[in-house]
């Protein structure tokens, strides 16, 4: 055993990644066994720069994360696996896949949700939130499918 705490972070996108970079250059490793979930499919990206997706720019040129970032400071970053659950005073969480993880600290950096107003058809197909890279490819896709 290590002796050290384990630290979780809810949340990977710019916010949680920023709080990673802090910690690693405070030198929190030497304390914490990190693991942070992610519910997208891919790392922490620019959200300001969302937009230039459509000019070009890709999903790799929007990223935050340098190259083997989290491996390289043993981090676990686990993606694609929401966190559904907290139950605080056994300091556990569950998430969307079924696992359960002990936790000594938690961070919530779980960012924003698209609001969607209760109009008529929102819920028909290619109706969009403009929010993720996964937002935008969709958007794209059904683009190319129209007229």
């Amino acid at each position: 055993m290590s002796g050290k705490q384990t630290l979780v972070v809810i949340g990977n996108g710019m916010v949680g990644h920023s709080f990673m970079e802090k910690l690693v250059a405070a030198g929190g490793l030497e304390q914490y066994q990190v693991v942070v979930f992610g519910e997208e499919s891919r790392p922490a990206y620019d959200r300001v720069h969302l937009s230039e997706f459509f000019s070009g720019r890709s999903a790799d040129d929007l990223s935050m994360v340098p190259e083997g970032f989290y491996q390289k400071n043993g981090i676990d970053l686990i993606l694609s696996e929401a966190v559904v659950g907290i139950d605080r005073d056994a300091r556990e969480l569950t998430t969307s896949k079924e696992r359960t993880i002990q936790y000594d600290k938690l961070v919530l950096a779980t960012g924003s949700y698209p609001f969607v107003p209760p109009v008529p058809g929102h819920e028909r197909d290619n109706c969009f939130v403009y929010r993720t890279i996964d937002d935008l490819e969709a958007i794209a896709k059904a683009a190319g499918n129209s007229k």
